[in-house]
């Protein structure tokens, strides 16, 4: 039977084995990493083993069995991860408070354990005819600390046995014997050594017994004797990867395995090392007997563990049990297979929640639901057989955009409930041409013949007539204007009061964004969410959103690039206008994008209410079926080097002289780390001669250190939890992936990470939590609390008297409203904004303008409207930093910056001319300005990086993937050779045009290389914006109402409280200091 190794991590004994081609290859790879789907997805799989340590209490006698369950189906697999889930449940609930009743610390991976089970869910298992149940052997990575009360446990069941296995854990633990039993000797029994030799010892006795009771085990049951399985140690990573697996073990055992490393000679750590042979694929290649076997064993191990295998020789024809056993045999015509887009969750009617149809809100109808939407389904069968998703998505967006953008006088008869009813039946409708085109597109797309551009062009002659009507009536109907409208001319009147003229009407027109910009716009993000079947993925977000915002919790406008959506923005998943702000749809999705290359959606809420909506997500999405995103932090040189020498023989202070030598960028440590080793080669090091000295004083102990650190780092060293990202899987979340569980966290944690889960296609969501949105809420709280007015404005009705109000009276007051006022009011009755915070750099507790650094820019710069502030925080950041001068002079002096430098349009012009280089300066300063025109000539953005592409004629998905190339050039993760094929499709039209290379040189390797490593997503930059726009604008119309939540939300922080106490004092705002007798807990608003 030919062996192959499947290339994964162990670090954890849970792994599992699984064999393809009938039954002619087999699989051994981590189960801690959960990639059962991963293997599926890459091989075709008949079956598979998962492995769990059993455990038993008996009389203060541990026992301990290794379970393996064999399975058929993938039906199957739910019932194990729900098993191996249930395991870690009791690992971190029931274990943390009586550690000494189970095998607690079993690996050294904080977060991991060896999934444990008990005699009764071994008994349930066994009745479960589902599975096949076999006792296999113990071995070194089983992960318990042996000690004298321990013993194997008898499950009652035929074995399964890998002898390679028992061959290369007993010759490990015999080497190991053997190297330290000189010292051991010279050593007391209480000594560190002492106890890690005998733990060893005890170890190999149990390994041996229970190897034993399979033995013994053939007369009553039977036995399967697999051939063996290996670990590929011919890959010099998995080698890497499966010495790091010994050396967790080890530092498991030993506690610190520099100790043990510093007594063996590099020869004896290489004879220790060469005891993994039988592991290797080389070993079952050459071993093709088990006399073979018998053979290399001999002088291995000891002789009991020799007789051991005689006698399972002398009882069995080896090979013939394998080839007979009736669990090898499986029906090659069934492999094991993932239904095709399992893991994309679905919306559905009747989970729409009652309070998207609340009716006291102003377009809300009697049973919605029932007469305006489910009618859909039916209605528009013809498009991807009337999907519940696509129809919902479309039915909200287009009320979303009758509520958020078609509220203005022009279209004022939208008041009449029934008008606007009719209004949203006719652009629900999905248009019957749509079907032609989704096909039509589909063939394009495969032949990689479609345009991006020509087909938006054309999207609106696929609208159905009424719908063209209903468009042409309205084509030119200005709903907004761009936030870059340019401000009217500050002027005084006759009295000295400044007031500013309106903008002219001719400037105004540049700027304005019509009725069927928006149908466009609204039609492309329809047509391609639809296509690529993320119309579910929205709708549950707009869903959890909603409820957020419907239950007064705080939530951010937008994040990242979802904000350049006007489909997120109508169905309230954000609160800017990508349309009016000028943002990039593409930089999220387009049409050519791949399907599993998900839409990623950052959701921001206030840190106390972030787990309201993850509750409310796992109660509406099912429990079973929502989990948190793992993570793996990996270990560094610096954290390497101090794990293995904490408590170490070494002096602390040496240690600390070492890593500081290290540096601190990737580069310069990784420089001086090799330097290090390269001494101990007598190689001449630039190294301080402190550390020089320290490395050779401790060679014994730093020379092994070092070696282990550089083989082992890298790898992942402590499991945890991402930091916000949320499964919301259509299947129970044990389908896919046993979990795992952290005490402080209510939701389960799947073994996944970020970067395994999007590279299957599953979908993730991210729920953030951020302070800023909750001074906003409090502070706009506080304002309607204490003014009537404005709770008469918004229809809040609350006691007059605060005496009389209760904390429920506080927390449902709705803020929203007020809230989306001030979003509107952007570029309206706003100068003192700008004025009295951002021009004066009066910005504490605005999000990311408060630093030293930023005020100074915001008094230089002066900004007076919110794309201004868009930029300058893009602007102030590592690289573009230096930009921020020629930004400045910009905007006041109207001063360009050129692209190219005096110097190479002197070379240029040698080389062919003034003429010429003239016209080609021309040509790409036209380019750049077209694209750079808002931010006074200097790129800003990445998506201006996509726009500049575009320009020379790429499609937004080419451009796209040119901005991602870009951005990794700097780091090493990408280089020029990445982008070779779009390079030369630009000299190919530039040479069209009779465009010199050389001018195009200059810019893609001077200027875009350093720029895209640092360039900005404009999305984001917008939606910060907008957020230190509402800070200002509640700073500057209510300063005493802001301040005290202010001082109320950072009054643990003395540092904090004075900049604040500072800025007030500055802007003659009020403070009653404290007194002992009178003063409160909080800072409050008394008399304002």
């Amino acid at each position: 039977m030919e062996i192959k190794f499947l290339k994964q991590p162990i670090y954890t004994s849970n792994y599992f084995i699984a064999n393809n081609a009938n039954y002619g290859e087999w699989f051994i790879g981590s189960y801690g990493w959960a990639w059962m789907f991963n293997t599926i997805k890459k091989n075709k799989l008949y079956w598979g083993f998962f492995f769990f340590l059993v455990v038993n209490n008996l009389g203060g006698i541990k026992q301990l069995a290794r379970l393996a369950v064999k399975f058929n189906s993938l039906n199957n697999i739910e019932k194990i991860n729900k098993l191996i889930t249930l395991a870690n449940q009791r690992y971190f609930f029931e274990t943390q408070k009586e550690p000494k009743d189970w095998i607690c610390g079993t690996i050294a991976l904080k977060g991991f354990s060896v999934a444990m089970l008990t005699l009764e869910d071994v008994e349930e298992l066994k009745k479960d005819k589902d599975f096949e149940l076999y006792q296999s052997n113990l071995n070194l990575f089983q992960g318990f600390y042996p000690n004298d009360f321990m013993e194997s446990l008898d499950l009652g069941l035929p074995s399964l046995v890998f002898p390679n296995e028992f061959i290369a854990s007993i010759s490990y633990l015999h080497k190991i014997e053997k190297v330290l039993q000189p010292t051991v000797k010279n050593s007391k029994s209480t000594t560190k050594l002492f106890k890690d030799y005998t733990y060893l010892s005890t170890l190999k006795t149990l390994i041996q017994k229970d190897f034993e009771f399979h033995v013994n085990n053939i007369a009553q049951r039977g036995i399967a004797v697999a051939k063996w399985v290996f670990y590929s140690l011919n890959n010099l990573d998995f080698k890497k990867e499966l010495q790091f697996a010994y050396f967790q073990k080890m530092n498991s055992y030993f506690k610190y395995i520099q100790d043990f490393s510093s007594l063996l000679t590099d020869i004896q750590q290489a004879n220790v090392h060469a005891t993994l042979y039988p592991l290797s694929n080389v070993w079952v290649n050459e071993t093709t007997s088990f006399n073979q076997m018998l053979e290399y064993a001999k002088d291995k191990i000891d002789e009991q563990s020799y007789i051991l295998l005689e006698w399972i020789k002398s009882h069995l024809q080896w090979g013939q049990q394998i080839e007979n056993h009736d669990f090898f045999q499986t029906d090659i015509e069934k492999p094991l297979k993932y239904p095709q887009n399992l893991f994309k969750p679905s919306y559905w009617y009747d989970g729409l929640p009652d309070f998207l149809f609340n009716t006291n809100a102003k377009y809300r109808w009697d049973n919605e639901k029932e007469t305006l939407i489910k009618p859909l389904f039916e209605q528009n069968k013809h498009f991807k057989n009337g999907n519940e998703d696509d129809n919902i998505l479309r039915y909200i967006a287009y009320r979303g955009f009758i509520e958020r953008c078609l509220q203005i006088p022009e279209f004022d008869f939208m008041q009449d409930k029934e008008v606007a009813k009719r209004f949203l039946q006719l652009w629900s409708k999905i248009p019957k041409q749509y079907e032609q085109l989704f096909e039509d597109s589909k063939k394009k797309i495969e032949e990689h013949t479609l345009d991006l551009i020509e087909f938006k062009h054309n999207l609106l002659n696929y609208l159905d007539e009424d719908q063209k009507k209903c468009l042409d009536k309205f084509w030119d109907k200005v709903l907004k204007y761009k936030s870059s409208l340019p401000r009217g001319k500050r002027v005084q009147d006759e009295n000295w009061k400044s007031h500013r003229e309106p903008v002219e009407e001719n400037v105004k027109k540049d700027y304005a964004l019509t009725f069927a910009e928006y149908i466009l716009q609204i039609e492309y993000e329809f047509f391609t969410i639809a296509y690529l079947n993320f119309s579910g993925y929205f709708n549950i977000t707009f869903d959890y959103i909603l409820f957020a915002k419907l239950h007064n919790i705080a939530v951010w406008p937008g994040r990242w690039s979802a904000a350049g959506s006007i489909i997120a923005y109508l169905t309230y998943i954000t609160d800017i206008d990508s349309i009016q702000y000028d943002l990039l749809f593409e930089r999220m999705l387009h049409i050519l994008k791949d399907p599993y290359d998900v839409p990623d959606v950052d959701s921001d809420f206030a840190p106390d209410d972030r787990y309201t909506i993850i509750e409310y997500v796992k109660k509406k999405f099912w429990e079973n079926n929502v989990a948190h995103v793992g993570s793996y932090l990996s270990t560094s040189l610096k954290g390497m080097i101090k794990d293995l020498t904490r408590g170490w023989s070494v002096p602390y202070e040496n240690i600390n002289m070492i890593t500081k030598a290290l540096g601190s960028k990737d580069d310069e440590v990784q420089s001086n780390f090799n330097q290090m080793l390269e001494y101990y080669e007598w190689a001449d090091v630039d190294l301080p001669w402190d550390v020089i000295a320290i490395l050779g004083k401790w060679k014994a102990q730093l020379k092994p250190m070092l070696q282990i650190v550089k083989e082992l780092t890298g790898y992942p060293k402590i499991p945890g939890i991402h930091a916000c990202g949320v499964i919301i899987s259509p299947v129970p979340i044990e389908v896919l992936s046993p979990c795992r569980y952290l005490p402080e966290n209510k939701a389960k944690i799947w073994y996944f990470d970020k970067n395994e889960m999007e590279a299957w296609g599953l979908l993730k969501y991210d729920f953030l939590g951020l302070n800023n949105m909750q001074i906003i809420k409090r502070t706009i709280q506080s304002i309607l609390w204490k003014t009537p007015e404005l709770r008469k404005k918004y229809n809040i009705n609350i006691l007059e008297k605060e005496e009389e109000r209760t904390s429920e009276d506080w927390d449902n007051l709705d803020w929203y409203a007020m809230y989306y006022d001030i979003i509107n009011s952007i570029g309206k009755d706003d100068d003192d904004v700008y004025e009295n915070v951002f021009q004066m750099g009066n910005s504490t507790g605005v999000f990311q303008f408060e630093s030293d650094g930023m005020r100074r820019v915001l008094k230089g710069i002066k900004p007076d409207c919110i794309t201004e502030l868009g930029d300058l925080n893009a602007l102030y950041r590592p690289w573009p930093m230096q930009y921020i001068d020629d930004y400045k002079w910009g905007k006041l002096e109207g001063t360009t910056l050129s692209i190219y430098s005096e110097g190479f349009i002197q070379e240029m012009e040698d080389k062919y001319g003034k003429e010429e280089t003239m016209k080609n300066v021309a040509f790409f300063e036209e380019v750049w300005s077209s694209i750079s025109l808002n931010t006074k000539n200097i790129l800003v953005y990445q998506e201006q990086l996509m726009s500049f592409f575009n320009k020379l004629g790429h499609s937004y998905t080419d451009a796209d993937f040119i901005r991602k190339i870009f951005s990794k050039i700097k780091g090493g993760k990408k280089s020029f050779k990445d982008l070779e094929k779009y390079y030369n499709k630009t000299i190919t039209i530039l040479n069209e045009k009779g465009i010199k290379q050389d001018f195009f040189d200059y810019i893609y390797y001077e200027i875009l290389v350093d720029w895209a490593s640092y360039g900005f997503n404009k999305s984001h930059s917008a939606c910060y914006s907008v957020i230190a726009y509402i800070t200002g604008w509640l700073k500057a119309k209510y300063p005493y109402h802001f301040y005290s939540t202010l001082l109320r939300d950072f009054e643990s922080e003395p540092t904090k409280v004075a900049k604040i106490i500072n800025e007030m004092n500055i802007l003659g705002i009020d403070i009653v200091w404290p007194n002992l007798m009178t003063s409160l807990k909080h800072a409050i608003l008394k008399n304002k």
